[in-house]
């Protein structure tokens, strides 16, 4: 057998090839800048060797040869027959294996420039070509989601088509992307503004730790990840299971937030707990469920689930914790255009409840306010800054890596009890720790 040499050009599948090619290609393209007779160009950019050179015929024209004299002892070869020329007037000049166009339409780097019409098509190909992978994926993601997962990841997670919205100018692609946004229903895009909203999806970044309890089983994982990306949870809307009157829906709205069984409290208490035990951690006073020495009329309110001393100025406050769902019809029409609109209105209904409660003990009203998807509401993201700075210093710990893992906690706590809300009600038998079809 023969030996293979690797002594030149760039090796495929190197992670430092393209690295290598564009220190070498990078003195070409200076070279091009600095030449006098190419500064009439209007436009010199470069990815790897894909270049865009633009202007007048004969300064276009001189880069071709610049590249077909210089290039060679760099190692690079211009090949005509892969350039594409796009201009007005006598084309005869360049080299004849150039593919030449008097069309104003052309595609530069996946982007359509040129006629509204032609870039109004181009667009709803793409369009066309998304829908029609995205469809396939839940169809298959309804008997292995896991393969699903992988390919819109690999595939679908930045598709050519979002590609093009960010490049295309937007009064040619208007029509086309508001199509293609039709074809969402409105519980779709308020899911998917929530789960792609800051700190949403911490909770897939979590190390697996069933000590800790920051850990799915494979039931809980397999259906924590059909309900985030938007697959059916339920098929054929079986009647759920704790309250038969109610059927299940394909997003899992109601899953999540029935109250029957006791879930939604356990949801609660946990995510309650863990911020308790990092004010703990963080060496501040608290206390949970605090109102229990009031007079009856405030005890029976409970104005805070932790009460935390000395938070602000010297000042307690009074964290106010609750879930809610995007996809609740009080908030899903709104949820479906902006995010977080769910926690927003969610903190103004605790502000109204508890504020004058508050006032009258002195402490600050600050609701801590997660959607169902992970997305947490404004004051919640300040009072979790604060309270990462507090443990951060306290434990000689960078504060990113101290908010990241809060987050990620919370998250996963909060995932793994929706899935469990889902797996229940679906008619699993359940235990702490282990699921069983029933």
């Amino acid at each position: 057998m023969g030996t293979l040499t690797s002594e030149a050009g760039v090796q495929q599948g190197d992670p430092l090839g393209p690295f290598y090619f564009a220190l070498v290609l990078h003195h070409l393209v200076l070279s091009i800048s600095k030449d006098e007779s190419c500064q009439d160009l209007l436009f010199n950019a470069w990815y790897l060797d894909d270049g865009v050179v633009a202007g007048p015929s004969t300064s276009v024209q001189h880069v071709v040869c610049l590249l077909q004299d210089l290039g060679p002892s760099l190692g690079l070869h211009l090949n005509p027959s892969k350039c594409e020329l796009f201009g007005q007037g006598d084309l005869s000049v360049f080299p004849s294996q150039m593919n030449k166009s008097c069309t104003p339409n052309l595609i530069i780097l996946g982007a359509p420039i040129g006629e509204v019409a032609f870039c109004s098509s181009f667009i709803a190909s793409k369009r066309a070509a998304a829908s029609t992978l995205l469809s396939s994926l839940v169809k298959l993601g309804s008997c292995d989601p896991q393969i699903a997962l992988i390919l819109l990841r690999m595939c679908g997670g930045f598709t050519k088509l979002v590609h093009v919205a960010r490049s295309t100018p937007p009064s040619l692609a208007l029509d086309e992307l508001h199509a293609f946004d039709e074809q969402s229903s409105v519980a779709d895009k308020a899911r998917l503004l929530s789960v792609s909203s800051p700190h949403a999806s911490a909770w897939l970044s979590v190390v697996p730790s069933p000590g800790l309890g920051l850990s799915l089983d494979p039931n809980e994982h397999q259906m924590a990840i059909k309900w985030w990306l938007g697959l059916n949870t339920s098929p054929g809307s079986p009647p759920c299971a704790l309250c038969p009157e109610h059927p299940l829906d394909p997003l899992g709205h109601h899953a999540v937030t029935c109250r029957r069984g006791g879930d939604a409290i356990s949801r609660h208490n946990k995510l309650r707990d863990i911020v308790l035990q990092t004010c703990y951690r963080a060496c501040i006073s608290a206390k949970a469920e605090a109102g229990s020495g009031l007079g009856h009329e405030l005890r029976n309110t409970r104005p805070a689930d932790i009460l935390a001393s000395n938070w602000l100025c010297g000042k307690p406050a009074a964290f106010d914790l609750t879930v809610v769902s995007p996809l609740n019809p009080t908030f899903i029409s709104e949820a479906g255009r902006t995010a977080g609109s769910a926690a927003v209105a969610a903190e103004l209904r605790k502000h109204s409840a508890n504020d004058a409660k508050c006032s009258e003990l002195g402490w600050t009203c600050i609701p801590l306010v997660a959607e169902s998807y992970g997305a947490w509401g404004s004051e919640a993201v300040q009072a979790f800054s604060r309270l990462a700075s507090y443990l951060a210093t306290r434990t000689n710990s960078p504060k990113s890596k101290v908010v990241c893992s809060l987050y990620g906690r919370l998250n996963l706590t909060l995932v793994r009890a929706n899935a469990r809300a889902l797996l229940l009600r679906c008619g699993y038998s359940l235990q702490e720790g282990d699921i069983s079809s029933s």
